[in-house]
């Protein structure tokens, strides 16, 4: 059987608009509409910091935490901020990475 793989980084597809409450939710969006597009199985992916002071935020908010046009300095500055008041000890937190074909 031969396998091919195919980037999507050339292709013209629709990025969903990712209003599901977990990353397993969000990534199932992404596989499902991409591959609807393509006509073939796409791998979806979403993933982000989750900070336990913060009650798991930003959690899938992650890429857009400090608004719809964040950017990694602006979600680094409300993170921060957000956080001033909690001790470095208790600043823990991890990443999520949920992928689904």
């Amino acid at each position: 059987m031969k396998k091919s793989f195919v980037s999507v980084s050339g292709c013209l597809v629709r990025t969903p608009c990712l209003l599901a409450p977990t990353f397993a939710d969000n990534a199932r969006l992404k596989a499902v509409q991409q591959a609807v597009h393509l006509g073939q199985w796409v791998l979806g992916e979403d993933s982000g910091l989750s900070v336990d002071a913060l009650g798991g935020r930003p959690g899938v908010f992650s890429a857009r935490y400090s608004g719809e046009q964040a950017t990694d300095a602006a979600n680094n500055a409300r993170l921060l901020a957000e956080l001033a008041a909690i001790p470095l000890e208790r600043r823990t937190a991890f990443y999520t990475c949920h992928m689904t074909l």
